[in-house]
């Protein structure tokens, strides 16, 4: 019976690392200007034929209260690195750009930074990554604490990721 599980996973695990394409969804926490909100997001995963990169397009919406900008939607193009591909636990980096829109406004250039771990054995992931975009105010009445006449930098931080792969 153990050996049977341990061969499963092994299984998993090696299926995982050696298919050239992923799907994979993740949801968790959205933190901006102190206030705690939601995310959700769903990506296609392609490995390159260099061993430690692979590339990941993704679709991402971000939800929480506050002032200005509440929620966004994303279409991010991102490079990740996972030098331990093969590991029991595999962590990684991952930065990407794409384009950010808040609902109303037009879309404008963003990037995002992060670092995650992959458990292939169970296609499990956790993320934790920074997004930053730039949102001028538009759509705030004058004197609203959110208004702005000029382009500044909106930063969403969604420090827990919790994702599955398939």
């Amino acid at each position: 019976m153990a050996g049977s599980a341990f061969t499963t996973r092994s299984g998993i695990a090696q299926q995982d690392t050696q298919r050239p394409l992923t799907v994979s969804v993740a949801g968790g926490l959205a933190l901006a200007s102190r206030e705690t909100g939601f995310h959700a997001s769903a990506a296609i995963n392609v490995r390159t034929p260099v061993s430690p990169l692979s590339l990941r397009a993704e679709a991402l919406r971000a939800e929480w209260g506050g002032v200005g900008v509440t929620r966004f939607s994303a279409i991010l193009a991102s490079a990740i690195v996972s030098p331990f591909r093969n590991a029991r636990v595999a962590p990684y980096a991952i930065a990407g750009a794409g384009g950010y829109w808040d609902f109303g406004n037009r879309t404008r250039a963003g990037w995002s930074l992060g670092v995650g771990a992959r458990v292939p054995a169970t296609r499990v992931l956790v993320e934790s990554r920074l997004h930053a975009f730039t949102w001028n105010g538009s759509g705030l009445p004058l004197g609203h604490p959110g208004y702005t006449t000029s382009n500044e930098w909106k930063y969403v931080w969604l420090p827990i990721s919790l994702g599955i792969r398939f």
